[in-house]
């Protein structure tokens, strides 16, 4: 893969992740809720469930779901669905001061960890996204292997990275959220957003 190739496939790859989504979201919430041990959790879960759809998509059947009408409309609904659950839980939570101390975790990582696997095994149009983004930065005449294992391990590098930023610019919030009626507000905002994404999910066309 030639290194202009690879350096564009960075700067797309970039903007993407960037861009604030419900993923994002999820490790603000729990960076703020749990602290930054727990939202480690979260973002390696979430990392494990790209690299999931990653693998699918190299197997072939990111290209079989954008054929397949009824399969993308299952896959998206259920996707919505858990969205929209996650949106409730976040807005029923108990309106607790986030003040956690060093070292203490209110939910088990495991848990954290499941969360940010199926946030990101909830949205198929990432399967559509990568069927569409890796054929493009793909020489045809080189190792199909060598170069999906490259934009792969990119692709999850920036995403570990961006998560990460993300993660450390929440605990500077933590703060402002030490009172119970703005993490009322917190929650309601956030479940709100959730609940947001995922009727633009069900919504959405491929």
């Amino acid at each position: 893969m030639p290194l202009h190739t690879w350096l564009l496939y960075i700067v797309t790859v970039s903007v993407v992740i960037m861009t604030p989504g419900p993923g994002m979201l999820l490790v603000m919430n729990h960076a703020l809720r749990y602290g930054t041990r727990p939202a480690l959790a979260t973002i390696s879960g979430n990392a494990c469930g790209v690299l999931c759809l990653m693998l699918v998509t190299a197997a072939g059947l990111g290209a079989l779901l954008a054929a397949s009408a009824t399969a993308f409309v299952v896959l998206k609904l259920a996707g919505a669905a858990y969205l929209v659950y996650l949106g409730i839980r976040v807005w029923r939570a108990p309106a607790t001061p986030f003040q956690v101390e060093a070292g203490v975790t209110m939910r088990p990582l495991t848990t954290l960890f499941r969360d940010g696997l199926l946030m990101a095994l909830s949205n198929p149009k990432i399967l559509l996204f990568f069927a569409a983004l890796f054929p493009q930065f793909i020489d045809p005449h080189a190792s199909q292997a060598l170069q999906l294992g490259i934009l792969a391990s990119t692709h999850l590098s920036i995403e570990l990275i961006c998560s990460s930023l993300y993660l450390l610019g929440s605990r500077k919030l933590a703060p402002l959220l030490a009172e119970a009626r703005r993490v009322r507000l917190f929650n309601r905002t956030t479940g709100g957003m959730f609940v947001g994404f995922g009727c633009l999910l069900g919504l959405s066309q491929r």
